[in-house]
């Protein structure tokens, strides 16, 4: 899949560098700018600046957890696509992710492919 997001932006709200650096390495080509937010509190400093057009959220992070950050978001940006990444089962989360405001889940390890396609879906 030939994607061009040049001129977009995403927020990867990870802690842990590794996890950011996968998923900066799987969206390289897509040519989207990363901001990158080490907790919950950070991922909603930096959509407040903005323009940001999604927000890869994990959900277990430090000082404030992806779930709170969600809620925060979605309250001055009920628009703006928001998907939630967990190591833990999909059905462990789902209904509180959707509750959250949380607009698609994917889980841990993350596929290359499967990243794309739920942004490309929540951009176009």
């Amino acid at each position: 899949m030939d994607i061009n997001w040049e001129g977009r932006c995403v927020v990867i709200a990870e802690d842990e560098r590794v996890n950011y650096l996968f998923l900066k390495a799987a969206l390289k080509r897509t040519n989207i700018t990363i901001l990158w937010a080490k907790n919950g509190q950070e991922a909603i400093d930096l959509v407040n600046k903005g323009p940001v057009d999604v927000v890869l959220m994990d959900l277990k992070m430090p000082v404030m957890n992806g779930l709170e950050a969600t809620q925060h978001i979605k309250k001055l940006f009920p628009s703006l696509p928001i998907i939630a990444q967990t190591a833990y089962a999909l059905s462990e989360y789902s209904e509180e992710v959707k509750e959250a405001g949380c607009d698609a889940l994917l889980s841990k390890p993350i596929q290359t492919d499967m990243l794309i396609k739920t942004i490309n879906n929540h951009l176009c």
